[in-house]
């Protein structure tokens, strides 16, 4: 299966309930199936199922580690849209209420629907939908690692491409799984870690 590398900030504090506290994205913590469920839309929305996701804070977010640290590795299971996640009793009601505040924060609501007219409408639908539900037993989180991905790519003879943006070039299928598996060899799980304690 294919995979992308998702360039991430490790928190993001809602603006809209500052008080409700911190909604981590992606999340391996609150439930017991991972989940990336509210940034990058478009990622979201170019991936199928067995597909990865690689998490790689973006550079600055860290105080220490490797320039392109592997955090962790989400393989999808299912993707659902808000209204089926909100449903759903595998998520806690105290996760889902968060959930459904981040998705109604200003600084994605407003600015979607008024910047550019009808141009983003799109993202804003975008917003609600294809959410990824990790594998809870293939997915795995491994916090502050000392692991560069890149090095374990080249390490196998898989080139990522430039990490200037917010993603890379997609990985193709077959290789995806191979730098899952490798890392999957060199890592070992962080289980149970809230997510302002791993950097």
């Amino acid at each position: 299966m294919s995979g992308k590398i998702h360039r991430y900030e490790i928190l993001e504090e809602s603006a809209l309930l500052p008080g409700v506290g911190p909604f981590p994205e992606p999340d391996f913590w609150s439930n017991e199936h991972p989940i990336m469920a509210i940034c990058e839309p478009a990622i979201r929305a170019g991936q199928d199922t067995g597909d990865w996701i690689f998490h790689v804070p973006k550079v600055g977010e860290t105080t220490s580690g490797p320039k392109h640290q592997i955090a962790g590795m989400l393989k999808i299971k299912e993707k659902l849209d808000a209204r089926q996640i909100i449903n759903d009793d595998r998520f806690s009601e105290e996760w889902t209420k968060r959930f459904k505040i981040d998705l109604a924060d200003c600084g994605h609501l407003i600015d979607d629907l008024l910047d550019n007219g009808n141009e983003n409408i799109s993202t804003v639908q975008g917003r609600v939908t294809n959410h990824l539900v990790g594998h809870p037993n293939e997915s795995k989180w491994f916090g502050a690692s000392d692991v560069d991905i890149r090095t374990v790519a080249n390490d196998i003879g898989i080139s990522l491409g430039s990490f200037g943006g917010q993603q890379v070039a997609e990985i193709p299928d077959g290789e995806a799984d191979r730098l899952a598996d490798e890392l999957s060899n060199r890592l070992e799980e962080e289980v149970g870690t809230p997510p302002n304690a791993v950097f």
